[in-house]
């Protein structure tokens, strides 16, 4: 959810100021450059959370014995105390290379899916029209809002 929501957030932000300040014209090389940088915001935004997440997952139990965390807040307070904060971003290069080109494939096809849909609605004036009605069931379903059988 975390990655979702900062891969949306700021590709569109970083779209809009890339066509903004002029730096490139809307195309597939504005696409790529907004969902790279997407793609580096999602992997600071959830790095630190599957650190956590690993570490929680990791750790040993055992029967008698305190386990070594508490919680994921408790995990988090106790790696950033013993290793300083930087060790939440442990893994960061195979997260960004997986993020990266997983973020520009995700977004550049999107783009070209709705660039083509739009062609498609302003070439086909009636495009509602050319949609084939849904078979009727067999018998009658609905009758005045009412279930009837068929």
């Amino acid at each position: 959810m975390i990655v979702m929501a900062s891969q949306l957030a700021s590709y569109d932000q970083a779209k809009e100021m890339i066509l903004e300040k002029g730096l490139m014209s809307d195309g597939i090389g504005t696409h790529v450059a907004a969902s790279f940088l997407a793609g580096f915001v999602a992997s600071v935004a959830s790095n630190p959370i599957d650190v956590i997440k690993t570490r929680v997952m990791n750790m040993k139990v055992e029967p008698g014995v305190e386990p070594p965390y508490k919680g994921a807040l408790d995990c988090a307070l106790k790696t950033v105390k013993a290793e300083g904060p930087m060790a939440l971003y442990k893994g960061f290069i195979p997260t960004i290379s997986r993020q990266g080109p997983f973020t520009v494939v995700l977004f550049v096809t999107l783009e070209q899916i709705l660039k083509t849909e739009m062609y498609n609605v302003k070439c086909s004036s009636s495009w509602f029209e050319d949609l084939s009605p849904l078979p009727k069931p067999p018998g009658s379903w609905a009758l005045g809002g009412k279930l009837a059988g068929p």
